[in-house]
C-alpha cells in the first residue's frame, strides 16, 4: 500500500446526523486518541469530562470540522438527557466494539443480542 492510499484511507471516517431535542447535530467517528482519553477519564471516575472529550472530538459542522470549544463541550456534557442521549448513542455506535466499556455513559445504546453470557435454567 502506498503512503497516499494509506493517508486517503485514514481520512475516511464514519459520519452521522442525529436529531437531539429537534436540533440537527452532525457527528464524526471519534479518533483512537479520543477514545483512549475517554476510557482513561471514565476509569478515573470523571464521567462529565469523558463525555466532553467525546463531544469535542465528534460534534462537527456541516463541512466536517470540529466546532465545539472546551467550554461548550463541557456545558453540553452536563445537558439534560433528552438532548444528550441521541448524540451519545450515535457516537458510541461509531466506536470500535473492543473499546466500548460496559459501564460507560451510553453503554446501553448498543447491546449485543447473541445471548452470550445469558444464564440458562
Amino acid at each position: 500500500m502506498s503512503i497516499a492510499k494509506l493517508l486517503s484511507a485514514a481520512e475516511k471516517v464514519q459520519r452521522d446526523k442525529v436529531y437531539a431535542d429537534g436540533i440537527t447535530v452532525h457527528l464524526r467517528q471519534p479518533t483512537h486518541g479520543t477514545i483512549t482519553n475517554y476510557g482513561l477519564l471514565i476509569h478515573r471516575g470523571r464521567g462529565d469530562e469523558a463525555v466532553a472529550c467525546l463531544l469535542k472530538s465528534s460534534v462537527i459542522d456541516e463541512g466536517g470540522n470540529p466546532c465545539l470549544t472546551d467550554e461548550q463541550a463541557q456545558k453540553l456534557a452536563r445537558a439534560p438527557e433528552q438532548l444528550l442521549e441521541p448524540i451519545l448513542k450515535s457516537i458510541y455506535a461509531m466506536m470500535p466494539a473492543a473499546q466500548k466499556k460496559a459501564d460507560a455513559p451510553g453503554a446501553d445504546a448498543v447491546q449485543d443480542s447473541d445471548g452470550a453470557g445469558a444464564a440458562s435454567e
